[in-house]
């Protein structure tokens, strides 16, 4: 009895202790979330699918040019494109972008926004690609898509935390 819960206590060590790294990232990072996995090949060949990218807290002004990553309604994924317009209203100074990925022929207006919507505002982006790690996000994408690899992964992580002995 002893034993098992000095394993879950070392569990929920871990646990915490993995919330509080991410939890730290994110401060840094001053975005959330501060890291971004590519899924599409839209912005090839500067970023390609199952690249990991890092981000930083998106600030105006934002320049043409810049590679952001943005939300187009709480039900879409994650996009990373790149600005190519940026416009500023004279009577309140919002700031509006038009962005496009690289390898695609039209800009976001073209089927990425929702209907109707011309620009992004800053709000619906979550920060800027500061760096990148090349096809490490191949792994999660992988795991994260297959239901049939996804949960004997985390079974096979949990049995492990229980099983494994203190030395």
């Amino acid at each position: 009895m002893r034993r098992l819960a000095t394993q879950l206590v070392s569990s929920g060590v871990v646990i915490a202790s993995t919330f509080m790294v991410w939890e730290l990232v994110i401060l840094l990072a001053g975005c959330e979330p501060p890291i971004a996995v590519v899924y599409h090949g839209s912005m090839g060949p500067a970023f390609r699918k199952g690249d990991i990218l890092w981000l930083q807290k998106n600030q105006a002004p934002v320049p043409i040019g810049e590679i952001v990553v943005f939300k187009v309604n709480e039900e879409s994924a994650p996009i990373v494109h790149r600005v190519i317009t940026v416009h500023q209203r004279r009577d309140t100074g919002e700031v509006s972008l038009l962005t496009k990925g690289d390898n695609n022929s039209e800009d976001d207006r073209g089927g990425t926004y929702t209907e109707g919507r011309l620009w992004l505002t800053l709000d619906q982006v979550y920060g800027r690609v500061r760096w990148y790690w090349p096809y490490l996000g191949r792994v999660i994408i992988w795991v994260a898509m297959e239901r049939y690899i996804k949960y004997p992964v985390i079974g096979a992580v949990v049995m492990y935390l229980l099983a494994s002995k203190k030395p």
